[in-house]
């Protein structure tokens, strides 16, 4: 199965593609590190290589909250593409719970109650374009798009896709 997750910070994507990935015996790739190498941005053609890495894999989830046109080859050969489109008060308490126990274990890869405050007023901040770009990114897909926005429809969903086998498109 070939998934592409979308959505906010803090909305799920990461456990929802592990879930995924494990369920099918697929890969599942977090997008940052196509967006952020070992020095920083990658250029545009180190984006093209690694989107094309993962479009060799015969099943793959990728994950992430990008929405600019390097994600065209992902969602063209996406089977289904869900949509995380939670609302903004449950991602800002997963962001702050995440950092907080991350904290605590000290393995927080961004550390500092600063860097916590600057990435939820981030987020507080893009909450409505983002809807609007994602939207627009969406608009050609039509069917395969599934859009869930509350954490009891995800479980739904799931539990769909584990009594089906495979993963259903157009919510």
């Amino acid at each position: 199965m070939k998934v592409h997750i979308i959505g906010q910070a803090g909305s799920g994507k990461t456990t929802l593609a592990r879930w995924l990935a494990e369920r099918d015996g697929s890969v599942a790739f977090d997008l940052d590190i196509v967006v952020y190498g070992p020095r920083g941005e990658r250029t545009h053609a180190e984006r093209t290589a690694l989107v094309a890495a993962i479009l060799e894999h015969e099943g793959w989830v990728a994950e992430g909250a990008y929405r600019e046109e390097w994600l065209s080859p992902l969602l063209n050969e996406a089977e289904v593409i869900v949509w995380l489109d939670l609302p903004l008060r449950v991602c800002l308490w997963r962001i702050f719970r995440r950092h907080v126990a991350a904290e605590f274990r000290r393995n927080n890869p961004h550390p500092g109650w600063r860097k916590l405050a600057g990435f939820m007023r981030y987020t507080w901040q893009a909450d409505r374009s983002s809807r609007v770009e994602v939207q627009r990114l969406l608009r050609g897909y039509g069917v395969k798009v599934v859009r869930l926005r509350s954490g009891g429809k995800v479980r739904r969903w799931q539990r769909t896709v584990s009594r089906r086998g495979d993963a259903p498109g157009g919510v």
